[in-house]
């Protein structure tokens, strides 16, 4: 068996779905030879900057396979792809930090990759034809257009090879597939090392009939469904209850690759499967997540231990030479942060490793997690608004996102989030919040890259449409103006257009004020106001003053003495008014607190206020200077 992942996986980093799969098979499955084969290096080799490009495009990089499986329909294809970027351009603009990256694709460079991918799945049909008997490929980063050309090309040169599909976009849109494409002899839905073992025992013992409620999906037992029912993917039986007993991954192959090619490589992870916040597993509610995410729907959350943690990202260090990694988990457990951070750190290795993690985790456990090796973090913001995070289903609110955005750009710990545009129901009213919540307090911190919503089909809009204004979902336009028509009818991919109930909010104001928050920084990054502190508002103390220094439009100073200094820094952490009061009751009334102190503060936008709540807005001029200042304050109450 070989286990091959094409193209848009990020060149410098091996497919865990196919690391992880080969080992689990070959512990449990003895009979069965397992190979790997990282083949999106090797059209990366071909291409280089094009490729990295073109794996930051998202669902829009698989039109460059796309047109390949429908030749007759490559200029459409070429056409769509330009015309989607340049949008981006427009809705952005060049000084937006996260999307310059497509400033120099053109068309010139879409031709050159569709020839090389071209003449790369001919290399790959050749070499494969006789080497393997059962071809399972993963479609989880652009893949499946790709995967798809790979399996006709092998099919036509070897009609018995039996060949798998698995992987998000797979597992959604399995019963079309294969009815569509008669060279994809099954698809496995939902997560893969159990599935899998089971359709590998039913190949060797010759068992004809396998039943959908595996999650293995065959022409024979598809019900026609529009996408794989929950009952289907989410068996209890057929996931991994304890992680921990979980093989380490097999990244030789790719390691080898990798050295060949001189790649500097970042190795993913896995501590946990799911998300703790999402509950849509354990109550059957499809609100009880965010409400446009469907990465967990069907995944109930399951953690490997700290000490298992640890002892993998040691063995993965020592086996291939690198202090680089990445957690693929879906976001991790605020509670075990410390924890795990002083059991990576009593490794005494120098690691470098990213995360994801939700709002309102403290800047303490940001801290912690930093000294451990973290230096980038992904963070679940999305929005700016209170009332839109509770449309969003969010579970936070502006002031808990400012914080966040606020510990990890004080910290210098490289960040990125969305911002989420156009979500249905959005009102006028959040759109001007999110708009002043920009220019006046988050403005100061790493800008967020503006995103416009997908519609997952695991999502609880999809689930749930009528609560959220949501109809007439189809095919995203994109791909039913390059697919053949009659072909376009027949598929239910994984990429979604829908209507809205109603007039949608113009976001115009929110993209304006995005890009005078990318401008600022990039100015700011290219000329430090203040030689070596490349920040926008900071403070530096004076013990019996603190002096605050924003640079948004020259250099305004502020100073604050005595009781002003004092509460400054203890509204570093979120604190309610009824903390403050109690702090500082001795120093001042609770109105001369409120009116004279935190009402200036407010009024003169150096701290934010929401409801009771207040936090400081100005950050430490260094890190260590926040971690002193962390150390000496109670944290907040989670």
């Amino acid at each position: 068996m070989t286990l091959l992942a094409m193209p848009w996986q990020p060149f410098d980093s091996p497919s865990h779905s196919i690391g992880a799969l080969a080992s689990f098979i070959r512990v449990h499955e003895p009979r069965v030879t397992v190979g790997c084969r990282s083949e999106f290096v090797t059209a990366w080799s071909g291409m280089k900057d094009i490729y990295e490009t073109m794996s930051h495009l998202g669902p829009m990089a698989e039109l460059i396979y796309l047109q390949q499986l429908y030749p007759e329909r490559a200029k459409m294809a070429t056409r769509t792809m330009l015309s989607w970027i340049e949008r981006i351009k427009q809705a952005s603009g060049p000084s937006d930090i996260h999307t310059r990256r497509f400033w120099t694709l053109d068309e010139h460079d879409l031709v050159q990759a569709v020839a090389i991918t071209r003449d790369h799945l001919a290399s790959i049909a050749s070499d494969l034809t006789e080497s393997t008997d059962l071809l399972g490929l993963t479609t989880s980063y652009g893949q499946l257009f790709s995967s798809l050309c790979l399996a006709r090309a092998l099919k036509k040169k070897n009609s018995s090879l039996r060949i798998v599909l698995g992987g998000w976009a797979a597992s959604l849109a399995g019963p079309s597939l294969i009815t569509e494409y008669p060279f994809i002899d099954y698809v496995v839905a939902g997560e893969g090392e159990l599935r899998l073992l089971h359709l590998m025992r039913c190949l060797l013992d010759g068992r004809q009939q396998i039943d959908s409620s595996t999650g293995i999906l065959t022409r024979e037992n598809i019900d026609g469904a529009r996408y794989p029912s929950r009952a289907c993917v989410n068996p209890a039986s057929l996931e991994i209850t304890d992680l921990n007993e979980l093989p380490l991954p097999d990244y030789d192959e790719y390691y080898r690759q990798a050295c060949n090619h001189g790649i500097l490589m970042t190795l993913p992870i896995e501590g946990a499967r799911g998300c703790w916040w999402d509950k849509r597993v354990k109550t059957g509610d499809p609100s009880q997540a965010c409400a446009f995410c469907g990465l967990n729907n069907r995944v109930s959350r399951r953690d490997k231990s700290n000490a298992r943690i640890t002892r993998e990202l040691n063995q993965l260090s020592t086996r291939y030479q690198s202090t680089r990694f990445f957690f693929n988990d879906t976001v991790i457990r605020a509670s075990r942060v410390r924890q795990l951070a002083e059991s990576i750190r009593s490794s005494q290795k120098s690691y470098w490793f990213s995360v994801d993690i939700r709002s309102g985790i403290t800047a303490g456990d940001l801290a912690s997690i930093k000294a451990a090796g973290c230096r980038h973090v992904e963070m679940g913001i999305e929005g700016l608004s209170s009332t839109y995070l509770t449309r969003l289903h969010k579970g936070t609110n502006t002031i808990r996102n400012l914080y966040t955005m606020k510990a990890c750009y004080e910290l210098e710990l490289s960040s990125a989030s969305n911002l989420i545009i156009n979500f249905p129901g959005a009102t006028s009213a959040e759109v001007e919040e999110t708009r002043f919540n920009i220019l006046n307090y988050a403005i100061f911190y790493t800008p967020l890259s503006t995103v416009t919503l997908y519609l997952d089909p695991n999502g609880t809009m999809f689930l749930q449409p009528d609560e959220f204004g949501v109809k007439n979902i189809r095919m995203d336009m994109h791909f039913r103006r390059v697919l053949p028509a009659d072909v376009s009818s027949r598929l239910n991919l994984p990429w979604l257009d829908f209507d809205v109930e109603g007039e949608p909010a113009d976001w115009k104001p929110v993209r304006e004020a995005c890009k005078t928050w990318y401008a600022l920084h990039r100015r700011v990054q290219a000329n430090p106001p203040v030689l070596g502190i490349a920040k926008t508002f900071f403070y530096l103390d004076g013990v019996d003053f603190l002096e605050l220094i924003d640079v948004r439009d020259g250099i305004k100073t502020v100073i604050l003495k005595s009781l002003w200094r004092e509460m400054y820094l203890y509204c570093m952490e979120i604190r309610s008014l009824r903390q403050i009061i109690r702090r500082f009751c001795k120093q001042a009334t609770k109105a001369d607190l409120v009116n004279k102190t935190l009402g200036p503060l407010v009024d003169k936008r150096l701290m934010f206020k929401e409801n009771d709540q207040y936090l400081s807005l100005a950050v430490a001029y260094t890190p260590a200077e926040a971690i002193q200042r962390m150390r000496s304050l109670s944290h907040p109450c989670r």
